[in-house]
């Protein structure tokens, strides 16, 4: 890689790269120059993608020449954006390119997520989206956002392999305390978890609607409240929640599981919610509200 490291400002030209490991490029600490490819070109040989985007915000100004033996399946997403982006669909504008989440990511506090109609994100094996800030999806029907497996060959053959994608390749997404989620016309498969939450306090909001869930290990939204916050609201509107293998063998684990314990008032507006197929166990439900000790009303 061409390590470019918190550099703003300035022309980046007459650059050439070959036979790079991970991506030809990695930019991190939100790398801006002023011109991009201004004069005599950037040019990108032999390497399995073009550029990492690593602790920053993506640059939408990118552009390069394809050099011999550059593979433009995707762009490569890791650790921490500085500030808020929007991700949409075919990053590299070849028809078939992905984001490809090869590390935990993490949307800081004051931040937000915006992912777009037929944005494809593809997740390393175990990597989760950490929400601290805000996940926005803003997709429709027909044109979901697509959150799943490198593996998952369905939405291209990514890895350039011939993988077939499993439950539990990736981890989850989670919402912490006084994250906003809005995720409308979504598709989640092949996680641990869909959403996760066992941070003990609760998010802001969070409102999920036109969403599938499918072919996940244990739960598709999992939210475990432990101590005082002034109330929770969610909102379920038009799920379906298929294939999934359900938990352990004790008696507390749901393809939709919520449980409250000193919390306060708890608004859930829930509609339209199917599950199909959820469970490997005698202790397994559809849906488990378990709302306990002081919380307020319900």
């Amino acid at each position: 890689n061409l390590l470019l490291d918190g550099i703003t400002g300035g022309d980046y030209d007459y650059i050439t790269t070959t036979n790079a490991l991970l991506s030809s490029l990695y930019f991190t600490r939100d790398t801006a120059p002023t011109n991009w490819a201004a004069i005599g070109g950037i040019t990108l040989n032999e390497a399995p993608s073009p550029v990492t985007f690593g602790g920053m915000t993506i640059q939408g100004n990118f552009s390069y020449t394809a050099g011999t033996n550059l593979v433009e399946d995707y762009v490569r997403l890791t650790g921490s954006i500085l500030s808020s982006m929007t991700v949409g669909p075919d990053p590299l504008g070849n028809l078939h390119s992905v984001w490809y989440v090869v590390g935990t990511t993490t949307i800081p506090t004051g931040a937000t997520l915006t992912v777009t109609d037929n944005a494809i994100l593809k997740f390393g094996d175990n990597v989760n989206l950490e929400v601290n800030g805000s996940l926005i999806v803003n997709a429709t029907a027909t044109n979901e956002a697509i959150f799943t497996s490198i593996n998952d060959d369905v939405y291209f053959d990514t890895n350039g392999t011939a993988t077939a994608a499993t439950r539990s390749d990736w981890g989850f997404i989670r919402f912490n305390d006084n994250s906003i989620i809005d995720v409308d016309n979504a598709i989640l498969s092949y996680m641990d978890y869909g959403f996760y939450n066992n941070t003990y306090y609760a998010p802001t909001s969070f409102s999920v609607t036109n969403t599938t869930f499918t072919e996940f290990n244990n739960s598709a939204i999992y939210a475990d409240h432990y101590y005082d916050s002034t109330q929770a609201t969610y909102t379920l509107n038009n799920i379906t929640i298929t294939d999934g293998n359900g938990g352990f063998t004790y008696n507390d684990y749901a393809a939709i599981y919520l449980r409250a314990r000193n919390l306060g008032n708890i608004n859930l507006a829930f509609d339209g919610i199917t599950i199909d197929n959820y469970g490997n166990n005698s202790g397994d439900h559809g849906l488990w509200i378990d709302i306990q000790d002081n919380s307020g009303a319900v």
